[in-house]
């Protein structure tokens, strides 16, 4: 305080008092509370984003006014099991959606939220080992598929065949019935319509 101007430093409470010089003895006080700044607004730089499984996105967050006494927000995740959140640092984990929200802690009771939607990671090749065999009646063939990457999230596969009456498949494993050709075929169930396909003569 000077000449009764009050400059606030910093939060708390100060009492301020002006005392006659005359030897009177006299004086006055005033209570001066400093309350803090608040946050005023808490915003992310994204308000949804799309992640595959694995990969991580970082979320920045702008609050405002700067000179707030307190700019520190906590960070939280819908759905862990779907993705986690460090100091806006989000990992994923499994193929969802979890809102990550960013809260503050200084009593403003402001938040702002990023809707994250991690997509599977899907089956980009299919192979067969064999295109073509020749197998006699009433023996069985192995099929064998490879899918790539090794890490998506669904490997299962359907088998089919074109002629059942000549040959059926299960898991790989073809049984011929009679002689004639069937066209062998193992198909993605992911999404990624994938398939791969081997022409078998009986």
């Amino acid at each position: 305080v000077q000449d009764g101007v009050v400059t606030t430093l910093k939060v708390g409470e100060a009492v301020i008092t002006a005392t006659t010089t005359d030897g009177t003895d006299l004086s006055a006080s005033c209570t001066v509370t400093v309350k803090p700044i608040l946050v005023s607004s808490v915003t992310l730089d994204k308000q949804t984003a799309e992640v595959l499984r694995g990969e991580t996105v970082t979320l920045i967050a702008t609050v405002l006014p700067a000179d707030a006494d307190n700019t520190t927000l906590v960070w939280t995740s819908s759905d862990e099991t779907v993705a986690t959140v460090q100091n806006g640092v989000v990992t994923t984990l499994k193929a969802g959606e979890a809102v990550i929200t960013a809260t503050t802690t200084d009593d403003s009771d402001l938040s702002a939220s990023c809707t994250v939607t991690v997509k599977p990671i899907l089956v980009s090749s299919l192979t067969l080992d064999k295109q073509t065999a020749e197998v006699l009646r009433g023996e069985k063939v192995t099929l064998s598929a490879t899918v790539s990457p090794a890490d998506a999230d669904n490997t299962t596969l359907v088998w089919t065949s074109s002629d059942e009456t000549v040959a059926t498949v299960q898991d790989g494993v073809v049984t011929t019935l009679k002689v004639g050709e069937a066209v062998i075929t193992v198909t993605t169930t992911d999404g990624s319509d994938l398939s791969a396909s081997c022409t078998v003569t009986v």
